[in-house]
């Protein structure tokens, strides 16, 4: 397998996931089992553009529009640790949108 083919690119999404691979490995490990590689999957593309604007890519499905940017923004809010955050960041962004369409 190519180098390039073996190396994702540095963002949290891939860390969470490559850390939960690991976290797997070393219970493998320990109990006597062999661990596995980590291989990402693309869960798509997605893009938005300012407030409202926003596409998204998996495979041949192509979405636009204001439902992506509120599911690119809920996918955020859920990735965001504890309820007391979610809630803090989901006002800030509620407040944001808000003052935009003034």
């Amino acid at each position: 397998m190519p180098f390039f083919a073996k190396v994702s690119t540095r963002t949290a999404q891939h860390a969470v996931r490559q850390g939960k691979r690991l976290a797997r490995n070393l219970v493998a490990t320990l109990r006597g089992r062999t661990a596995k590689n980590y291989v990402h999957h693309s869960l798509g593309v997605v893009a938005t553009l300012g407030i409202g604007p926003g596409i998204f890519q998996f495979r041949g499905l192509v979405v636009k529009g204001l439902p992506t940017w509120l599911t690119h923004r809920g996918y955020h809010v859920l990735a965001v640790p504890t309820w007391e955050r979610k809630i803090r960041v989901l006002a800030i962004w509620l407040t944001a949108a808000r003052s935009a369409s003034r």
